[in-house]
């Protein structure tokens, strides 16, 4: 089965006609995740607007301390 552009349509709301949608690219990535994750991967862990998985898996397979008191879903 192939996902279409009617079924993104009607299972995210995204209008199909129209601007694209897309994200800023600018980002310095590296800084963005010690922003929203509290660590910096290396510029190796990362690829264009990516994150490699190794490093996700390497850096939270246990949780960190400070996510302690937050609801952590996996």
């Amino acid at each position: 089965m192939t996902i279409t552009v009617q079924d993104m349509t009607v299972l995210l709301g995204l209008p199909i006609n129209g601007p694209i949608v897309r994200g800023r690219e600018d980002r310095d990535w590296s800084s963005e995740c010690e922003r929203l994750l509290g660590r910096q991967p290396s510029q190796s862990a990362i690829r264009g607007g990516a994150v490699k998985l190794q490093w996700l898996h390497d850096e939270f397979t246990v949780v960190p301390e400070y996510f302690k008191d937050m609801e952590v879903e996996q």
